[in-house]
């Protein structure tokens, strides 16, 4: 699906050719671009083996010169296990999720798959978390969800000692961290850098102070060089950390039929929709900035 989108948008007289598409895949706005794989691929109709389609998917956006593929989490698949499988049969793209909740998956557990899927791929797996949606999270699993931003705060304080294989306890008010043996993992290196899924400016400064980066979604350039970047790269810097890592999630369409893309979906269009969801098209954006 994802080459047969770009072949579309060079064999024809459009706004993008081979050439153009590729140039804009490898070195839009200087930054790499990838792509997000959700929940309507792993639905898809007919659908036989998920692992083997993301593979196959996985395959496609190597080829296609695009650098990372990034998986959602829901009731469905485990998004690490799934980056981890794929990342370890695909060697030119690295992986990530986008994003686990982390209410209310343990910082033990969360830390455990994250390094897994780093040793699976040598080293090329991001870990994107978010807080989730209280009115999704409460009825699926019937627990209270903690205060937002304080279990965030305490959650990555106890992730990033788990994440470097150190067996250090952590108490916190919303969550407890007390490993019963070691937590190294052969493999896991270099250090898995974690992306925050914040936009907020309570939860950017705690992802600029205790992660790597943040991974927002739906926000636009504006939006980005007005709040998200300099808020994060203020705490970051304030708490004396490097320059965090931005991964802007858009919804775009690759085509040379901008008509045809921006129609509401239907019975004929959605098979030419991109995996992951779709949007107005302007020009021939890839999925994800990263």
């Amino acid at each position: 699906m994802l080459r047969g989108a770009i072949r579309r948008g060079g064999e024809a007289d459009g706004p993008c050719g081979p050439d153009q598409a590729k140039e804009l895949v490898m070195n839009a706005v200087g930054k790499r671009i990838g792509v997000f794989l959700g929940g309507t691929f792993a639905q898809a109709p007919g659908l036989t083996n998920l692992v083997d389609r993301a593979v196959e998917l996985a395959h496609e956006v190597a080829d296609a010169g695009m650098r990372t593929v990034w998986f959602g989490q829901a009731a469905d698949y485990d998004a690490p296990q799934l980056a981890a499988l794929v990342g370890r049969a695909e060697p030119r793209i690295g992986v990530g999720t986008s994003v686990v909740p982390t209410y209310p998956r343990h910082p033990l557990l969360l830390a455990a798959a994250a390094k897994t899927a780093q040793a699976a791929t040598a080293g090329r797996f991001r870990l994107g978390v978010g807080l989730g949606a209280r009115t999704v999270l409460e009825p699926q699993f019937g627990l209270p969800y903690p205060p937002q931003i304080k279990h965030l705060r305490e959650y990555l304080i106890a992730l990033r000692p788990l994440l470097d294989g150190d067996d250090a306890a952590f108490v916190g008010q919303t969550l407890s961290s007390r490993p019963a043996g070691p937590t190294a993992v052969a493999g896991a290196v270099p250090q898995v850098p974690v992306l925050v899924a914040a936009m907020g400016p309570r939860a950017l400064a705690a992802a600029g102070e205790l992660a790597e980066g943040t991974i927002p979604f739906l926000a636009g350039p504006r939006t980005l060089a007005e709040q998200i970047v300099p808020a994060i790269t203020e705490a970051a810097a304030t708490a004396g950390r490097a320059a965090p890592q931005i991964v802007a999630g858009v919804p775009a369409v690759v085509t040379d039929d901008a008509a045809a893309a921006s129609r509401p979906p239907s019975a004929s269009t959605t098979a030419s929709r991109p995996t992951g969801g779709s949007s107005q098209p302007k020009g021939c954006p890839a999925r994800r900035t990263c």
